[in-house]
């Protein structure tokens, strides 16, 4: 397009401006001095376009070498970091060729900018002639930090190896506490269930959050993750534990609506439909719970209030 207003620039200023057709004198300077102005405009603005869009490409490659060699500078200290780094330092390997494939077109650019007579600063003009061997020294980075990552790896092993060691066998104690602590008898309150209940949840959610944790640290050496199946199994019997503190919780409720209401005001048939449903409730519950000494408690306090009824 600079070429062509150029050229058109060139055609229009080798026509006369003034002609005579016969007894006729046309005077078409005005009109060729506008459209030269029209060409010398558009011939402005794409050198401009083009000067902005290479010197943006320059700031561009300049800014990512930079930035990719700040952290490449900076010693991984966890796992997570450790993984940036080696995803860095793979897309840009994996991005050299695509790179170098850019530096042509961009000089190129600066060829037409000389060739069309822009004015480009010194300083983007020497960024340009280094920008080669700023890729170079750029290449040496990537080698060097390649070294550095198989290091950081080797170290990082040995203590992700004891982290997840140390990981199973927190686990391993929580399904303990658990199986030991939470409330699988009625000899504690309500309220005192209903709080180990909502620790004991913590607890789980603490160790989905650890595993979470180390998950970038395992996918960096291809360690299969730990499945946590016990503590998926715990959340299984928190859940269960919760229906059946709620609705021992709801029994107790009602049982002291019952016991301390008046008794011309007792409804049998209202007491009874609410203990065949309880039933129903806990019949569901125990195809799921096995051994849980609340439940059978529940069971013989509902059993014992449907014997009661005439």
């Amino acid at each position: 397009d600079i070429a062509r207003y150029k050229e058109l620039q060139l055609d229009i200023s080798s026509e006369e401006g003034i002609t005579n057709l016969g007894f006729i004198r046309i005077d078409a300077a005005p009109l060729k001095q506008a459209l030269m102005q029209h060409c010398g405009t558009w011939q402005n603005k794409f050198t401009q376009l083009l000067n902005t869009n290479a010197a943006t490409e320059l700031k561009s490659m300049y800014e990512h070498m930079a930035a990719v060699t700040a952290t490449f500078s900076k010693k991984p200290v966890n796992l997570d970091q450790l993984a940036e780094h080696i995803k860095l330092h793979e897309k840009e390997h994996g991005d050299i060729e695509k790179t170098e494939a850019r530096f042509e077109p961009l000089e190129t650019q600066y060829r037409l900018l000389e060739k069309f007579e822009v004015n480009v600063s010194d300083a983007e003009l020497t960024k340009l002639a280094n920008l080669r061997t700023e890729w170079q020294t750029f290449r040496r980075t990537l080698a060097d930090a390649s070294v550095r990552l198989q290091k950081a790896k080797a170290d990082f092993k040995d203590d992700l190896i004891q982290s997840l060691n140390d990981f199973n066998a927190w686990v391993s104690n929580f399904r303990n506490e658990f199986l030991r602590n939470a409330p699988f008898t009625a000899d504690v309150p309500t309220k005192t269930a209903r709080n180990l209940i909502a620790d004991f949840r913590q607890q789980a959610a603490n160790v989905h959050a650890r595993a979470a944790e180390m998950r970038a640290g395992l996918d960096i050496f291809a360690i299969e993750p730990p499945t946590n199946a016990e503590t998926i199994k715990t959340e299984k019997e928190l859940d269960l534990l919760d229906a059946l503190w709620s609705m021992f919780d709801e029994w107790s409720t009602s049982m002291d609506e019952w016991k301390f209401g008046k008794f011309r005001d007792m409804d049998v048939a209202t007491i009874e439909t609410a203990a065949q449903q309880y039933s129903k409730r806990i019949y569901k519950l125990g195809k799921e719970i096995k051994g849980w000494k609340v439940l059978d408690t529940l069971r013989e306090r509902v059993e014992s209030i449907k014997k009661l009824m005439p």
